[in-house]
């Protein structure tokens, strides 16, 4: 039987096996990882075979050591542990900033990013170059010259054409005219010597050929010269008149555009379409960018022209762009047939599943043109392109095709539609004007984008307390206790830290704190016991874990105590502590705008050691120098660096981070070393500086520090400081950083404010506010409906660097809601102030002051309105112990003392760590060092960089200064309880502290510019609103009376309840009755009552009455009874600071005007029996604030009326008349003339009398009025407040706080509503005067019956105190208030009176 084969089959077939082999094994050689795998084996099998494979392929040897360790260094930068200031020794700085500032300036390093060119920036890497090398022009320069780098400023590095001749002559003197010639005369003087001598004609001729050669060579050369500087001159002026064309980029941009448009192209649909599908709308299925292309014709540049006109290192081109794909005139027949228009095409898919349809978007044939503006800033280092600016000089012209229905063909373009085109137009030019129609400016900062910082990655510091152990279980196989420390890892990577080893116990003591770098707040911290073996390896005792992702919602969850596993069996227990101090990060205002970051006293520092340059070699050891450096914090050894062998000049490169708790305190040094002899390395150079320093160096961008050891050694490092919040207020003790002066602004007003009331129908009701790292210090006055609000006020605003930033905000007030932003503009510091090196006093000078018309920048980046104010740099004086740090080292004393022992507590600061506590056993707060281990270079007379040193008493001799008050803590038990700081005339309160639900610990810092300390008065106020009504307790007293009580300790403040406020709303006991205690009492004296800033009382019964009753309780010594439940303590420090007063901000513009109205003769007659029946108001710019009595029938009128006392604003602004009116029944009033009264003219507390004529309507030649006027200077209280109730708060006004006053602002000033009815009247002040004649009358008779029920005496009394303290102020000291006192705080010999007689 014959066999058919298969006639297909070819001979040489090969099986599957041996097919699937032949591809592997190709594939293998071209590089792929290749698995082969049994069709029968498991998914087990087939794992664990490919592990195997994958460990086969590991690195051996030196490689995979270079993977770990690179894997390593990863890990121990993700976390890593960081040192600290903490337990460290008094270290007495060696280099200031002047030093800094001198030595970097020798390097050509001037300050804030100005460099002589070829300076090396701040904080690049180091160049190995000597200095006697001689790099580019500008050391060329240097050397011809013979000047050092500091000497060489910009004018002077601009000389390019240097030469030896320009060193002996002006260029008057010299070039290519005065050359030849000099050679014609040279020829003719050798030629004579030469044939003096006997050189005969041959040599004549060799002299005429040589000097005929260099002749027609120069004449050559000047001509090309002559032509080329013509030519450039010609040139520069066509880059002004004409343009220039770019067609060598067009070239090049057509051939780039093809390969670059699908690069492009993809970038942008990757980025959009992310975004597309994360914002889908809930009633769309899917919202894509399907298609996107830009076409194939690239944007043309159609000309450049350049502005020569700049600075050097500023250049300036105008460029016009095109974008015009439909544009075929400059294509090709081919190319315009090839080409592709840009298209973009959106899908909107609507429906759900089968149901769904996609609805096309299509956006096609858009063009583009513009005229573009591009300026470049230009620095030494790279990019060497700081900033980009760019604008529009005119609105870009651009087209488009947008069919949302029916796709390319059957669409509908509906920018054909009437008027939808030109209003989409509109909107576009609207959203991009602000940001980029000249002036308007977008600008990049190319610096910034392309450098990175590896800090900015860390989200904060983790701080692990570890405490003890307990019960431990020993797991030696001998037996025996073990030898414990705790080892500290996050998400099981390396070591971070570790603790010291405590010796054969089972239940150790630790007490020790370490910090570590946090990149994120996710994974585990690992805390593994570890039993040590001495030389063997350590074992393992157990290990317990806390979830990280806790402290976004817990930062600080305290002491913890956690039991301790080895084989999920408990061996014991830990106790620790875990806290995240997060770094803080530029945070966003609600308009938009990025705010700058606090300043805080603690934080980490990412230092950069260099280089050193210039080391002594020592005499013993001949030789190059193996040099490393050894860092010291507080002179504690943090790292030692490499060794950097055989140089003089070694260049380090080694970056250090330390977390610091107090920069003011801390102390950085370095020692350079010589490593060569090994049993003793010999000092080098030393150098020592404070962190803070560090920090203003970095500011100032200067990195070269000289080095005292031998005075030419230099060493050059940089840092950068992310600033940290501890736990608690930002605005916290520790971290309070002492003012350098003060913003002083005089605000004369604004001008077309926004409308954020145009739909109500009104107008804005405008205030301005100044801010210091977004909390608001002070304001000015509300004025109401008003879109240019006039104000002149002065304001001030303490600032502690030169590199904040004092913000100017326009705000519209509110009654009910939050105030909106009506505009602001920014106030850099550094533009009015700069270091004075020199003054140790005052290292801080003015740059004088500046008027401005400033624009009021709004929230989407546009302007509108403009503000108009003065603003100059006021210095304050550098002196001791302007801050809180001895004071919290005192409570930490305290504690210890009164406890005795140390108490294991839930951690809440680094402050509280043991670390902190270990040579004191107390916490030594912001990282104060340890003065019992100071060493040989700690000395208590320490340079004058630390401050002035003066006495208490030095201090407040000063009349005027920064006021600086800490709220320590509060004592009651309501919840929701803000405590706000008032102080003097100020329209807002000084300082307001956090809401809090409990815990009233606040320990935040408050600052305020006090300008005549005599007369000063504060204000403390419990609230539980922003209402008035909401406030229900104070304590006022002269600020100088609580500096001289609370200057040097802090004092407990007990505040009083307001009359009328139930006890039990606040969680008082009215039972309980507590005297009040001494030291507070004599604040409350009657004969204290005059450094009081009181109101005058409010027309109304109850209020007068209650006021009464409160005023007479004050004169026999009663106190409310419950006031001794609401305690407070406060501490202050004050830095004094010369302030030059305007006029109108001195007391003595303000005060108590006492009104006595005696008669009125010759007045009109006004009635038909031929008499009138006259009364008399007293008005302050047109409104009322006080009324007389009616005299009936009569036309010369006898009053003989006191109308008591009436707040005085300002006797130089405002305007103050008596206005004499007829009283009618039926009709309106008629008038019967004014009277013009010059406040300013009256020398207070002195009663004059005297006849005014009457002028004006209504008036005749010959009436007059004559009045008795009494002018008492004093602060008056302008608190703006919300929701307020006068009849309700008058009290508070009686008492000397400050009532709730209302809105009540008009025309520049404010008015305080005197109509007892209460606030919010809509008719004119007149009238409501008018019509409540009779009840003013009667309460005027009840208040005069209730004067005689009441004890007479005791309110005489009363009144002759107040008369013998006005006296006393009058008399007292330097008569601070007397109208001869000075008007500068620092000159008492000037006379106020006469200054404001000159300025009225």
């Amino acid at each position: 039987m014959v066999s058919l084969g298969n006639p297909f089959k070819h001979k040489d077939e090969i099986s599957p096996e041996q097919a699937e082999g032949a591809v592997a094994a190709e594939a293998e050689v071209q590089g792929a990882d290749v698995q082969q795998f049994d069709e029968n084996t498991s998914p087990e099998e087939k794992s664990r075979q490919v592990a195997k494979a994958k460990e086969a392929l590991r690195p051996r040897g030196e490689i995979a050591e270079k993977e770990a360790q690179k894997k390593a260094e990863e890990d121990s930068k993700l976390f890593r542990s960081v040192p600290t200031d903490l337990q460290g020794r008094k270290v007495r700085p060696s280099v200031n900033l002047h030093d800094v500032d001198v030595a970097s300036r020798q390097a050509g390093q001037l300050g804030y990013d100005h460099y002589v060119p070829g300076a090396l920036p701040y904080g690049q890497p180091s160049l190995n170059i000597p200095d006697w090398f001689t790099v580019g022009w500008i050391q060329a320069s240097r050397s011809l010259l013979n000047l050092s780098p500091g000497e060489l400023d910009d004018n002077m590095a601009r000389m390019r054409d240097t030469d030896l001749v320009t060193t002996f002559l002006n260029d008057a003197y010299y070039g290519y005219f005065w050359t030849d010639g000099a050679a014609l005369i040279g020829s003719v003087v050798v030629t004579y010597i030469l044939t003096r001598f006997g050189g005969g004609w041959p040599m004549v001729i060799i002299v005429c050929s040589v000097i005929g050669t260099y002749y027609c060579s120069s004449i050559r050369r000047t001509r090309m010269r002559v032509r080329d500087d013509v030519s450039r001159e010609l040139a520069g002026r066509r880059m002004l008149s004409e343009n220039e064309t770019a067609r060598w980029m067009n070239h090049f941009m057509a051939r780039f555009w093809l390969i670059y448009e699908p690069v492009l192209s993809a970038t942008i649909v990757a980025s959009v379409d992310e975004v597309l599908k994360t914002q889908c709308p809930p009633f769309l299925d899917s919202l894509r960018l399907t298609t996107f292309t830009l076409g194939t014709k690239a944007p043309i540049i159609e000309y450049v022209r350049t502005l020569s006109d700049t600075e050097d290192d500023i250049i300036v081109m105008d460029w016009k762009i095109s974008f015009t794909p439909n544009d075929v005139q400059d294509l090709s027949v081919r190319q315009a047939a090839r080409r592709v228009n840009p298209k973009v095409v959106l899908t909107v898919r609507v429906g759900k599943g089968m149901v769904g349809a996609g609805l096309p978007i299509l956006l096609e044939n858009m063009s583009f043109v513009g005229s573009l503006r591009f300026r470049f800033k230009l620095i030494s280092s790279f990019p060497h392109i700081q900033m980009v600016d760019f604008c529009f000089m005119e609105q870009p012209s651009f087209d488009y095709e947008l069919k949302p229905i029916g796709g390319s063909t059957l669409g509908l373009d509906v920018s054909a539609l009437p008027g939808l085109s030109g209003f989409i137009q509109n909107q576009i030019h609207a959203n991009l004007g602000p940001m980029m129609y000249f002036p308007n400016q977008f600008s990049l900062n190319l610096e910034e984008l392309m450098s990175g910082t590896p800090l900015d990655a860390s989200v904060g510091v983790l701080q692990i307390t570890v405490w003890s152990a307990r019960d431990i279980q020993s797991l030696k196989l001998t037996g025996g206790k073990p030898s414990p420390y705790v080892s500290l890892s996050l998400n099981d990577g390396i070591e971070a830290a570790r603790t010291r080893t405590k010796e054969s116990t089972m239940q150790p003591t630790f007490k020790e704190t370490k910090h570590l770098m946090l990149k994120e707040l996710q994974g585990l911290l690992t805390l593994t016991l570890m039993d040590d073996n001495g030389s063997s390896p350590a074992s393992r005792l157990g290990a317990t874990q806390f979830d990280l992702s806790t402290l976004a919602e817990n930062p600080s969850p305290g002491q913890l105590n956690k039991a301790v596993l080895y084989n999920q069996r408990e061996h014991g227990s830990i106790q620790y502590s875990v806290e995240f101090l997060p770094v803080l990060k530029p945070q966003t205002a609600p308009d938009g705008t990025v705010l700058p970051i606090p300043e805080t006293n603690a934080g980490v520092m990412r230092l950069t050691l260099h280089q050193v340059r210039d080391l002594v070699k020592p005499s013993l050891i001949k030789g190059d120098l193996n040099s490393l450096a050894q860092l010291y914090l507080n002179d504690k050894l943090i790292k030692e660096t490499p060794v950097i062998k055989n140089t003089n000049d070694p260049i380090f490169e080694d970056v250090t981070e330390f977390f610091v708790t107090d920069r003011l305190a801390s102390v950085f040094s370095i020692h350079i070393v010589d490593d060569r002899k090994e049993d003793k390395r010999e000092l080098l150079a030393r150098l020592a500086v404070k962190v803070d320093d560090l920090v203003y160096a970095q500011k100032r961008r200067q990195d070269w520090y000289p080095c005292p050891l031998h005075g030419i050694e230099r060493m050059r490092m940089s840092g950068q400081w992310k600033p940290i919040q501890m736990t608690g207020s930002i605005n916290g003790s520790n971290s309070y950083r002492p003012s350098i002066g003060a913003l002083k602004f005089w605000i004369r007003g604004a001008k077309d404010v926004k409308n954020v009331e145009a739909l109500s129908g009104g107008k804005s009701d405008p205030y301005a506010v100044l801010r210091v790292n977004n909390l608001p210090v002070m304001g000015t006055a509300v004025v109401q409906n008003n879109l240019s609000p006039v104000w002149n006020q002065v304001l001030y605003a303490p600032v502690h660097t030169t590199a904040e930033v004092v913000r100017l905000e326009v705000l519209d007030y509110q009654t009910n809601t939050p105030d909106r932003t009506l505009g602001f503009c920014d106030i850099p510091v550094s533009e009015l102030a700069e270091d004075n090196m020199e003054d140790k006093v005052y290292p801080f000078r003015t740059k004088g002051r500046r008027s401005l018309r400033e624009r009021l920048k709004q929230a989407n980046g546009t302007f509108k309105g403009l503000v108009d104010f003065d603003v100059e740099f006021l210095p304050a004086m550098h002196i001791e112990g302007a801050n809180f740090i001895e004071q919290n080292k005192r409570f930490a004393a305290q504690e210890k003392e009164r406890t005795g022992k140390d108490v294991e507590k839930n951690v809440v600061s680094p402050l509280d760590t043991p670390d902190a506590r270990a040579e004191t056993g107390a916490a030594v707060m912001a990282g104060q060092a340890i003065s019992q281990n100071e060493g040989p270079d700690a000395q208590d007379d320490d340079d004058m960089m630390d401050g002035v040193r003066l006495s208490p008493s030095e201090i407040i001799s000063s009349p005027s200064g920064i006021l600086v008050f800490n709220m320590i803590d509060g004592h009651f038990t309501k919840k929701n309880v803000q405590l706000e700081v008032v102080f003097d005339d100020h329209y807002w309160p000084a300082y307001m502290t956090e809401r809090r639900k409990k815990d009233y610990h606040w320990d935040e810092v408050g600052e305020v510019v006090i300008r005549e300390l005599d007369v000063s008065n504060v204000w403390f106020r419990l609230r539980q609103g922003m209402g008035d009504d909401d406030v229900f307790a104070e304590y006022s007293c002269s600020t100088k009376q609580l500096l001289e009580r609370a200057l040097s300790e802090p004092v407990e403040i007990t505040l009083n309840l307001l009359e009328g406020k139930n006890p039990t709303d606040y969680d008082l006991d009215p039972t309980q009755l507590m005297n009040m205690p001494n030291n507070m009492k004599d604040s409350f004296k009657v004969e204290n009552l005059s450094n009081m800033s009181g109101k005058m009382m409010e027309k109304g019964t109850g209020a007068m009455t209650s006021g009464l009753d409160t005023m007479q309780g004050l004169a026999q010594g009663q106190f409310p009874s419950t006031a001794s439940l609401l305690k407070i303590t406060v501490s202050c420090r004050y830095i004094p600071m010369d302030v030059h007063l305007e006029p109108i901000e001195s007391v003595v513009n303000q005060g108590m005007l006492g009104i006595e109205i005696l008669n009125c003769t010759n007045l009109r007659s006004a009635d038909m029996n031929g008499k009138s029946d006259p009364y008399v108001f007293f008005k302050d710019n047109g409104k009322a604030l006080a009324r007389s009595k009616t005299v009936r029938r009569t036309l010369n009128p006898t009053f003989n009326e006191d109308l008591g006392e009436v707040e005085i604003i300002s006797r130089l602004t405002h305007r103050y008349t008596f206005d004499v009116r007829d009283f009618d029944q039926v009709s309106a009033s008629d008038p019967l003339g004014t009277a013009l009264v010059h406040i300013a003219e009256l020398e207070p507390f002195q009663k004059y009398e005297h006849t005014y004529p009457l002028e004006g309507e209504g008036a005749k030649e010959d009436s007059t009025i004559t009045v008795r006027l009494a002018f008492r200077p004093q602060y008056m209280n302008n608190r703006t407040g919300k929701k307020s109730n006068l009849a309700n708060t008058a009290v508070s006004g009686v008492i000397g706080g400050i009532g709730g006053i209302g809105k009540g602002v008009s025309s520049g000033g404010r008015f305080i509503g005197r109509n007892f009815l209460g606030v919010g009247k809509k008719k004119s002040d007149i009238t409501a005067l008018e019509e409540a004649e009779e009840p003013v009358q009667h309460i005027q008779g009840v208040f005069s019956a209730q004067a005689n029920q009441n004890d007479q005496n005791t309110m005489n009394s009363s009144r002759t105190s107040l008369h013998r303290a006005g006296d006393s102020m009058s008399q007292r000291g330097a008569d601070s208030m007397s109208m001869t006192e000075t008007a500068s705080a620092m000159e008492r010999k000037r006379s106020r009176f006469q200054l404001f007689k000159r300025n009225k």
